[in-house]
């Protein structure tokens, strides 16, 4: 749920309890509580400034990379530094030959998306490959491999995320407390662990028999 207004040339973030952002499905009212929009500046991206605008969001932290339209790369985004938030906002970012997103080790990757039916999409092993700090909070994740292999931390509070051999692939940490993790293909696990998993409210995990 948006607000009716906004403003522009800034990205709507979710709505706050404080400092606790009031995610559907962990977050509990128990009295009547005011709950206060945050928002960062919105950069807007298509596929000729997609890399000019992911620089930006890399030195600006406090800001939001939005795509525009649909969006297919030819090589793999590399996240590799700094605290970046991309914002689906309903529309596709796709690679058809390999890994879409790669985020490095100290690096963090927020995925958002506050349209309808924002996908990352890959032809390759891995739709996004993380090493560093990614979150899902939104949004579909989904290829013909893995949705995402895990090195370093990965939270997910909602969103879809799939692949054929397993949606996970964690080596490293893994917290799901909502959204959906699913894997398409016969025998297949929805997260293929052999990390740390922590499981908390409500999240969707499906594993395919043969």
């Amino acid at each position: 749920l948006k607000p009716l207004s906004y403003t522009e040339n800034y990205a709507f973030v979710g709505w706050y309890d404080g400092e606790t952002e009031a995610l559907a499905g962990t977050y509990k009212v128990t009295k009547a509580v005011t709950l206060t929009a945050q928002w960062k500046k919105g950069i807007i991206v298509t596929a000729k400034n997609f890399n000019e605008g992911l620089q930006s969001a890399i030195s600006d932290p406090d800001s939001i990379l939005v795509l525009e339209d649909d969006i297919t790369v030819l090589e793999t985004i590399t996240i590799s530094s700094g605290n970046v938030t991309i914002d689906l906002n309903g529309k596709t970012l796709k690679n058809e030959s390999r890994t879409v997103v790669q985020v490095a080790d100290g690096a963090t990757l927020t995925i958002m998306d506050t349209g309808t039916k924002g996908s990352i999409k890959a032809s390759g092993d891995y739709v996004v490959w993380n090493y560093g700090s990614l979150e899902v909070t939104d949004g579909e994740i989904s290829g013909v491999g893995y949705g995402v292999k895990n090195y370093g931390s990965l939270e997910v509070t909602g969103g879809n995320i799939s692949g054929n051999y397993s949606g996970v692939d964690n080596q490293g940490e893994l917290t799901v407390t909502g959204g959906s993790i699913k894997a398409s293909g016969a025998g297949r696990y929805g997260v293929d662990n052999a990390g740390i998993l922590y499981l908390s409210g409500a999240p969707v995990i499906t594993s395919e028999s043969y």
